[in-house]
């Protein structure tokens, strides 16, 4: 199923839950914005949904809080495609367990702890996006209690500029980086993380 949201100059204000499998939600470009009123919870939550897709539109979060622009658990093959995050007061994407999430081509600036924040997640790509100017890190990854080996792929990814580090990669993570067209400045590796240029 696909929910369209049409025009180019809307902004919708509800927060989004999604709890169904194969679903994509499209915008009709970064002027199509979704950005809560309240800060109640993420403005888009993606709970035991496997499939979600999201492109094509910009995604904001209430002033206030500490909030995700997209919240993603228990979740598998969730994909971000040309879509803008910006200001959020938390992570602009974070994902939590689940396997093969891919953002691509996308924005995550100026938000408040993380770009993208990465927990338990097998199997994540970030691939001809730009990740810069947050507060805290640019792109953070972990694993969690579960023993789970997390993996991380970056491609021709721009991730600078950003408060405390570009690149953490925390204990268990496997990271590789395509040197080909990927500009990554202060990385940080803790304990038994790995990092691997391509």
């Amino acid at each position: 199923d696909v929910i369209y949201i049409i025009g180019n100059d809307i902004t919708v204000t509800e927060r989004i839950n999604v709890t169904k499998s194969n679903l994509s939600l499209r915008g009709s470009g970064f002027g199509t914005i979704l950005q809560t009123t309240d800060s109640l919870g993420p403005t888009i939550s993606v709970i035991n949904a496997d499939g979600f897709s999201l492109c094509m539109l910009k995604v904001a979060t209430f002033a206030s809080g500490t909030l995700d622009g997209l919240y993603v658990s228990g979740s598998n093959n969730v994909s971000v495609h040309n879509v803008n995050f910006f200001g959020c007061t938390r992570a602009g994407i974070s994902f939590n367990g689940g396997t093969t999430h891919t953002v691509a081509s996308s924005l995550v600036s100026i938000c408040t702890s993380y770009g993208v924040y990465s927990k338990d997640t097998l199997g994540l790509s970030i691939i001809d996006s730009n990740i810069t100017n947050n507060s805290g890190y640019g792109v953070y990854a972990e694993e969690g209690t579960g023993a789970v080996a997390v993996g991380l792929s970056i491609d021709n990814t721009f991730v600078k500029w950003n408060g405390v580090n570009d690149l953490y990669i925390g204990p268990g993570v496997l990271a590789t980086v395509a040197r080909g067209g990927s500009d990554i400045d202060q990385t940080k590796i803790i304990n038994s993380g790995s990092l691997f240029y391509d």
